[in-house]
Formats: structure tokens, sequence, C-alpha cells
């Protein structure tokens, strides 16, 4: 009888330790898995909290079950999916996983058909999965060894109803996630945007502030003193009459977002025997160009497209939110470039040269008031097809034909190019760039990848030449606004990164990046091209403030929420996005600078209360959001 309790005691025992083991297992080689070399392991943060999420989970799944296997594989499979989902994600973009990124779920195969060729099994995720699987025929095999007992199973239902409780209170979350586990970011991000939801309302103190610089009006010059003893001039020179205002023009305006656009012949090492960018040069050389600031890397178009419609900075949303994923009733109320060009009597039409399935596109143009939204199956049955994609020059030339069939509207036309998006090898294209890349340093692979991305933005750069060159003549004043949404993806299968072969960063870990380094990253180009005089000038632009500076440009009355913008961040601020703040001056700080500190503080108070607040601040713009 002493040898049965003493059995069953040690039985008890060993699956208790199991039960306390193998979430800690699970941890370290889902961190394994997501760094691929164990010198990284001990610099990661957040051992304990994640070690918790994943003990709560392992002891109810035990009290479920009784079986250590069931835990193993349960927990495993998801844990390793998130791990693995957040490693290529990070190498193909630089941001790791995101709540927001399940709400791209059911545009998945879209999303898997231009990762897909990029994504390969290495040696550390072979090693990691198959101890995954050997461990688990393992647990299978000692089958009632591990197997726990009634009076146990209980024990461990009631520990891990008190620590699910105790986690959902948000005690493991925290503060800084950098180069922790996705489960623990994930969990970090859901407390987050639970407290958010609770303290979105900003203080009246703020509001107030707000009201007051929308509707305070610039203090009069202060009139010299005359001098003590002194007489006013008995002939005062006389007041010269004011210069007339120029007649307001109402052009044509296109915007076009060319994908993954920017200045390769920027990149050191790299040279080519014919400049691959020649018109694009030609035009920034004569007309207002620079350096432009994205809020993404490698991917996430639709983000950049948004903050440029709406000059809202979707770093200050809700842990979680992108401006792509908010509930389909807030689009309506969202400010919008368009509401000003509305307001001046245009026709808009979006045009992308894609299909509709990814970012919601098509609710959001209409309820943003496009009188169009076009997608690839707008375009001609024979329109040319580079890499996939519809071209850059069939997309010009669709654009002509759009204008030419317009009405006596004033025209403006948001548009999106394809052609030029991931994945990059030689297959892509077929044929190498006419441009004569050289590139030392490079690897075969490497090159190929480069070389493709060559080749399609010598087909924006024609794009932009047909479009050009059929607009400089017309007699209607035409405005062109055209910036690249990011830097490509060249990224490899096996880790390496072109970029960082060519000494452009320090490596593939996106969140060690300093400040500087990370603006380089998201730099790509801008220009506005014009048929019209338009003073030339060279400046840093950025994906929030490029709608407010083009309506700045044009002269247009603004908005209750465009006239607050300009007149708080006043030329000053540019950016902020995770671990990057810019402004104008050339300053990149990791984080908010305090001289900005209250301009972000009536910043993010205004878009909270437009998102989710009772929209008392600025007055609406589109019919049917009163």
């Amino acid at each position: 009888m002493e040898n049965g309790k003493t059995a069953a005691l040690r039985r008890d025992l060993t699956a208790a330790a199991a039960a306390l083991l193998l979430p800690a297992l699970l941890l370290a080689l889902g961190r394994y898995l997501g760094l691929q070399r164990f010198a990284a392991l001990g610099g990661t943060p957040g051992w304990g909290a994640e070690y918790l999420l994943l003990l709560c989970p392992a002891l109810l799944l035990w009290a479920l079950t009784g079986r250590a296997w069931a835990v193993w594989l349960a927990e495993g499979v998801p844990l390793l999916v998130l791990t693995l989902v957040n490693y290529y994600k990070l190498r193909l973009n630089g941001v790791p996983l995101e709540p927001a990124d399940f709400a791209l779920l059911t545009g998945a195969g879209e999303i898997m058909s231009f990762a897909l060729p990029q994504l390969r099994l290495n040696l550390p995720m072979i090693g990691a999965l198959l101890f995954w699987a050997v461990l688990l025929t393992g647990l299978i095999l000692l089958g009632k060894r591990l197997r726990m007992d009634k009076k146990l199973r209980i024990v461990a239902l009631c520990a891990g109803l008190v620590l699910a409780a105790a986690l959902l209170t948000g005690f493991a979350a925290p503060r800084e996630t950098a180069g922790a586990g996705p489960v623990l970011r994930l969990y970090a991000a859901w407390i987050s945007a639970r407290r958010e939801a609770r303290e979105s309302g900003a203080d009246e103190e703020t509001l107030e502030d707000i009201r007051q610089q929308l509707n305070g009006t610039p203090s009069p010059e202060p009139t010299p003193e005359t001098a003590p003893g002194t007489l006013p001039s008995p002939d005062p020179e006389p007041t010269p009459e004011p210069t007339p205002e120029p007649e307001p023009i109402f052009p044509t305006v296109i915007f076009l977002m060319s994908e993954s656009f920017f200045d390769v012949t920027a990149l050191p090492g790299v040279s080519f025997e014919t400049d691959p960018l020649a018109t694009y040069h030609a035009l920034a050389a004569e007309h207002p160009s620079g350096r432009f600031l994205s809020n993404t890397y490698c991917g996430g178009t639709a983000y950049v497209e948004m903050e440029v419609l709406t000059g809202i900075c979707s770093a200050l949303l809700h842990s979680g939110d992108t401006l792509t994923n908010l509930p389909d009733e807030t689009y309506p109320f969202l400010p919008c470039i368009s509401d000003v060009f509305a307001a001046q009597g245009y026709e808009m039409t979006f045009l992308h040269s894609y299909n509709r399935r990814l970012y919601n596109r098509a609710l959001i143009y209409d309820a943003f008031g496009f009188d169009r939204v076009l997608f690839d199956d707008s375009f001609p049955p024979d329109a040319e097809r580079r890499g996939n994609y519809i071209s850059d020059p069939a997309l010009s030339e669709m654009l002509l034909r759009l204008l030419a069939e317009a009405h006596d509207a004033p025209q403006m036309f948001f548009t999106v190019s394809m052609e030029n998006h991931q994945p990059y090898s030689a297959a892509k294209f077929g044929e190498s760039c006419a441009s004569g890349l050289r590139a030392d340093g490079l690897e075969a692979d490497e090159l190929a990848a480069l070389d493709a991305y060559v080749c399609g933005l010598e087909d924006a750069d024609k794009g932009l030449k047909i479009l050009t060159d059929a607009l400089r003549e017309t007699e209607e004043p035409v405005m062109l606004v055209f910036w690249g949404d990011h830097r490509p993806n060249l990224g490899l299968s096996d880790g390496r990164n072109v970029y960082e072969e060519l000494g452009v960063c320090s490596g593939t870990d996106t969140e060690a990046w300093g400040p500087e380094e990370l603006a380089e990253m998201l730099s790509t180009n801008w220009l506005i091209w014009t048929n019209y005089p338009l003073e030339a000038e060279d400046r840093t632009e950025s994906c929030t403030m490029l709608g407010l500076h083009v309506l700045e440009t044009l002269g247009f009355e603004l908005t209750d929420y465009y006239r607050w913008l300009a007149k708080v961040t006043d030329g000053r601020y540019l950016l902020y996005r995770p671990r990057l703040f810019a402004d104008a001056s050339g300053l990149f700080s990791r984080t908010i600078p305090e001289p900005y500190e209250k301009l972000m503080k009536s910043y993010t108070a205004a878009v909270h209360n437009i998102v989710y607040g009772d929209r008392s601040i600025f007055a609406p713009c589109r019919e049917g959001t009163e």
C-alpha cells in the first residue's frame, strides 16, 4: 500500500513539475525560433511575464485533459505559428506582429502571394520544429506517467483561473516590449488598448486649448512708439496700394503614390551605365521635391496613403488600431483632403492598379466622398502587365484616358500604382534592367533582387514621363503630386538583407536601429510637378503633412481641421511613429522632444475626439455627418 501511495505521489510530482516546466521549454523554443541564435536569448526582455502568459493556458489545458502531450500540442502550435509569422513580418517590412494585422486575415491569400516566394525554412527553424515534434512524440509515449489525477487537475484548474484573473488586470504587461516575443507583445497591446479605451476622453482643458487654437485670431502687429520729445513726420510716406491677390486657379490635381519608389542611385556602392530615373531627376531639379518620410518600411502601402489623405498620425490611435481597420461607421467622420476639394467643386476619382481585396479601400474611399472608386477591373483587358501587375506606363495611360473623358468640373485623382511591388527576383520581369546596374560586394541573389527592383523603377520613370509629356502642353493647369510609399523589401529568404550588405543599415533587427538609421530606412522621394510656374525648392516632406502642404500650395480654403493642423504644426512637425519623431529642421529623436510635448498632447486629443469621441471640436465636412 505504501508503495502505491509513493508511486502515486511520484506521478503527481512528476506531472506537477511537467506542468511548470513545459511552458518554460515552449517559451525558450519560441524565443530561439524568433531570434535564431542562443547568444541573443539572454538579452530579450519579459521572460517572467511571458512565462506566466504560457503557464495560464497550460494549467487550464492540464485541468481539462490531464495529459502533457495535449498541452504541448494545443499550446505549441499557435505559439510556433505566431513566432514564425512575427519573424517573417519583421524581415518583410521591419515591423513585428501587431493586433491590427489580424484585420488583414480576409486578405491572407493576397498577402501570401507577395510573401511566399521569400519564405524559406532555414536550419535553425528546422531544428526548433524537429525538437518540438520529438518532444511531442516523447510526451505521447510517456502517456500515463505524466497524467494528472482528478485532485491535481482541480488544483491546476483553480490555479489557472486565479492566474487568468490576475493577467486580465494587466499586471504582467511590460511598458517596453522591444525584443519580446509575439505573445507578450500582443498581450501588452491588448492591455494597452483596454486602458486607452477607458481613458480615451481628453481632459477638458486640452480640448479648450484646441478650440482656442482653432478660433483664435493673431494679434495685430505692434506699431513702433514715437521717441520721446519728437513729433510725427509732417509728410508721412503715402500708404502704398495693396497688391491685388492673384485670381485663384483650379488645376487638375493628380496624386500618384508610386509603389516602393525611391532614388536607388543614392545607394552606396551602386552605379549604373545610364540613369534609371532620368525623368524624375530632371523634374526634381526644376520643381519642388526632396526627401519623403514614410511611416512604414517595406510594406503597408495603405497606411501611408491614409495619412496623406487625413493628416492623422496613426501612431496616436489606440494600440491595435490603424487607419484602415476602424469601424466602418467611423470613416464618414474622418477628415480628408477630399473635403477641401469637394468644397471647391472638384470631381474626385480614386484609381488603383490592383484589386479591392485589401485594406477596405472601396468602403473607405466611398465614405470619403470620392465620385469614382476604380480598381484593376476598370482597366482595358489589353492593359500592359509587367511582373504580374498592371504596369506603371499603363496606369499613366489610364489616367490620361479618364482625364480626357472628364466632365467640365475640375478633376482630382488619387492614384496608387502596383507594378513594382515585392517580391523581387530574377524571375519577376525575366530580364535585366536596361540601366546597367553594378553593385560590388552583392551576391548573385542579392544582385538579382536589386536588379528586378530597378526594372520596376525604370517603368515608374517611364510612366512619369508619359504623364508629364502629355500634360505639359495642355492649356489647362495641372499639378502632379508624386511620391514613393516606402522603400522596397530587399530582404532575402535566408535572413540576409541588401541594405545591410550595402552598409545602409546595421542589420535586420529593426528595433535596434537608432532614430537617424530608422529615418534613413523610412526615406523615399517626392515631387510636385506643374505645367504652370511654381517655385522650386528642396525640402523634407512626410506622409502625415503632405496632404496639408499641397492644399496650402493650392491656396484653397481649408476646413476647420486642416486650419487647426496648419496652425499648431506651423511647418515644424513632420512625422511621429514608434521610435521616431521628426521635425522639419532635421531633428530625429527616439521619443517626443520636450518642446513638442504640448503639440503632441493637443494632436492626440484632437485625433481621439474625431475617432473615438463625440466629434465636438471640428465642424463636419460631409453630408450625413452632422
